[in-house]
């Protein structure tokens, strides 16, 4: 009878945890892969995404992905940014690994969001022929889920 206990007593304490770094490393590169292959782009962007590259050293240039001026009040943000240089660093990403964020029009402290990255690279910037695909998944006032799909 102990060890019926026992068994009990471990199948619930292993089927009960769940690993929250796992989750989010999943989700990490479901959301990557989507990306990755996505080729269709919303049209109109609640919002400016601004880039801005500097070159670092003459190995790396940094990119730097800004979201501000939101056209409605973005609750809940997840944002990625991936580009098509290899990298073993993970892209930049809001929401997945830390806490979701917010973008709200009449805000001073709660209008603007940056990503930022490095590539590995000798290229000069006006060589790079970067390409930067955004996505955003937010929430608005009314509780309604949107994504946004964008190329930079």
């Amino acid at each position: 009878m102990k060890k019926i206990s026992y068994l009990i007593l471990i199948v619930i304490i292993l089927s009960g945890c769940e690993n929250k770094e796992e989750q989010s490393k999943n989700n990490y590169i479901a959301y990557k892969n989507n990306l990755l292959e996505i080729d269709h782009y919303t049209k109109s962007i609640p919002l400016d995404i601004i880039v801005n590259l500097e070159r670092k050293d003459n190995q790396t240039v940094d990119y730097q992905v800004l979201f501000q001026n939101p056209k409605e009040n973005m609750h809940e943000i997840k944002a990625m940014v991936v580009n098509n240089y290899s990298n073993e660093n993970i892209f930049p990403t809001i929401g997945l690994f830390d806490e979701v964020e917010e973008l709200l029009i009449n805000s001073q402290e709660k209008n603007k969001l940056e990503l930022s990255g490095t590539i590995e690279t000798t290229k000069n910037i006006s060589d790079l022929k970067l390409n930067l695909k955004v996505w955003i998944e937010y929430q608005t006032d009314a509780g309604e889920k949107k994504e946004i799909y964008y190329q930079v």
